[in-house]
């Protein structure tokens, strides 16, 4: 039967597995040891990340008590770990927090809802039913609260900028965590509009010269 075609065919592909050569296993191995970075990345789409998570994750077991949830996440090589979430009562009200609300009013100036939901979430906020935010709950915020849209793209300069920590690490041919360690430093000049927004980097002449290729020098 045609059913039974289309499930072997779906077996056999799910048994196929394509070996990685030597340059595959190098670039594995480079991203595993920045996770945190990769994860981060403006490049990383939702899709990638659900990805990395089944790479990653072997088990979650969630168990219902009368107070909270608990929720057990095993992992490749068995490491686990445990978190919980008090259980809210029907009654309870879901209010986001106001400080929130402030800051998405500041950050809607110069980023579209899905921009300010990653940075919300790299803050580590919740929504007022404590759930990451996502494009649609923060449209939905905006609405409530009446908070225009951002007006517009940031302009950019073609050579200076500004210019993100990845589009910087691109530019100047070194690695985003050596851009991150350089803004830490203050080796390298950028703001944030708040932590976990882009940086804002401005690359000029004088700073490609000294900064270009890595190795930071001393100019004129």
């Amino acid at each position: 039967m045609e059913l039974d075609e289309v499930c072997q065919k779906a077996e056999a592909a799910q048994k196929q597995t394509l070996a990685l050569n030597d340059e595959d296993i190098a670039r594995a191995e480079q991203l595993a040891g920045h996770l945190e970075e990769v994860w981060n990345a403006e490049t990383t789409t939702n899709r990638d990340k659900k990805r990395l998570l089944r790479c990653l994750i072997e088990e979650v077991q969630l168990t219902t008590e009368e107070k909270r949830y608990v929720i057990r996440i095993i992992w490749k090589g068995d490491a686990t770990t445990e978190l919980e979430v008090v259980r809210r009562g029907s009654g309870t009200g879901h209010i986001t927090s106001e400080d929130d609300i402030e800051l998405v009013r500041l950050l809607a100036k110069e980023f579209d809802d899905a921009q300010i939901a990653r940075i919300l979430n790299k803050q580590g906020r919740r929504t007022g039913f404590r759930n990451p935010y996502t494009q649609s709950n923060v449209l939905s915020m905006r609405g409530r609260h009446k908070i225009p849209k951002c007006p517009q793209k940031l302009v950019k300069d073609p050579k200076e900028g500004p210019v993100t920590a990845d589009e910087a690490s691109v530019e100047l041919g070194v690695c985003t965590s050596t851009i991150q360690r350089w803004l830490q430093d203050g080796i390298l000049a950028g703001e944030q509009l708040t932590p976990g927004a882009p940086w804002r980097i401005l690359l000029g002449d004088e700073v490609r010269k000294k900064l270009s290729g890595g190795t930071p020098r001393r100019v004129g």
